[in-house]
């Protein structure tokens, strides 16, 4: 057992050093997902390598060292979302004039189960609903929900870049728009919400990952064009979709701080949204980021709807 968790050190210390590099290979980059599963790892293995023998050696007090000194990084990325955190978003009060909900969902375009995630539009009745991952197929078995959306923003494709908008609120300006590659989608509109007008943008960026993008740059470099885009701006904004990314990343924490827009999820916990059929193996890709000008009502996940995904549901309140 001893050599077991000497290995797990070794294995857990070397995936916290590449996290922290600026390196951009899809591999390198991955390791940045797991950070709640090797925090917990580097625990069990310090007490492993500690407990192994009467007298701790050298080598496993070195090992347990470090480890710890792993876990205390992996901590640094990851407490803004434990729910003893502070709340980056504060909780709607009921006094604000306006409300607005929120339904995003990566269908998972090979998925066939869309009865499912209708059932989940026609209960949740957003006044925005985003699926990404959407080819024709989608489009049409969507319909029983969405035909309730006057308005619309679609742009389906056979490629898991598809991008469907609906929205019950006026949209004003509504374009797709290709930041990085043609190939690969953006949905951008204004929303009319009485008298207030909301800047969103709806994101799905190409993931670093074998078969997609070798490196996290197209993905780093769409989220930063679109941060520093938003910089710029003073009116209220979100912007919602699948990242791609984790929340805990040094990605999603640079775009967090070049827009100015906040992550709710921060004090309220990780509220994980993939992969939805491996519970240990989850972390939060699906995201909205929003100004200062909202409060936070609610924010969770849905039930599993056949998708990788779990869908996200955000009621956000606006004076």
């Amino acid at each position: 057992m001893e050599v077991f968790f000497q290995v797990l050190a070794i294995l857990g210390i070397t995936a916290t050093i590449l996290s922290l590099t600026e390196r951009k290979a899809w591999w390198i980059r991955a390791v940045e997902f797991p950070r709640p599963q090797i925090l917990v790892i580097m625990l069990i293995t310090i007490f492993g390598l500690i407990l192994s023998k009467p007298e701790i050696s050298w080598t496993n007090g070195i090992l347990a060292t470090v480890a710890f000194i792993s876990v205390i990084v992996q901590t640094w990325f990851i407490y803004p979302y434990f729910k003893i955190s502070s709340r980056a978003v504060k909780n709607s009060t009921g006094s604000e004039k306006y409300k607005i909900s929120i339904l995003i969902a990566n269908v998972l375009m090979d998925n066939r189960t869309s009865h499912i995630l209708v059932e989940q539009i026609n209960k949740y009745k957003p006044d925005i609903f985003l699926a990404v991952e959407t080819d024709v197929w989608w489009e049409e078995q969507l319909k029983p929900a969405t035909n309730d959306f006057p308005y619309c923003l679609t742009k389906p494709l056979d490629n898991t870049y598809g991008m469907l908008l609906f929205s019950k609120l006026p949209l004003k300006n509504g374009r797709i728009e290709y930041i990085i590659k043609d190939e690969i989608p953006s949905a951008h509109a204004d929303v009319v919400l009485n008298d207030k007008v909301i800047k969103l943008s709806c994101l799905h960026p190409e993931p670093p990952a074998p078969g997609e993008a070798e490196t996290s740059k197209p993905r780093d470099r769409e989220l930063g064009r679109m941060a520093r885009k938003i910089q710029k701006i003073d009116e209220p904004y979100i912007v919602i979709g699948d990242f791609n990314d984790v929340a805990w990343s040094k990605t999603s924490y640079l775009f967090e701080s070049l827009s100015g827009l906040k992550d709710p999820r921060r004090g309220r916990g990780f509220l994980n949204t993939f992969h939805a059929k491996y519970p240990l193996f989850r972390w939060a890709l699906d995201h909205i980021f929003i100004s200062e000008h909202f409060t936070l009502e609610k924010m969770k996940t849905l039930s599993y709807n056949g998708s990788d995904h779990f869908p996200v549901y955000v009621i956000c309140a606006i004076d």
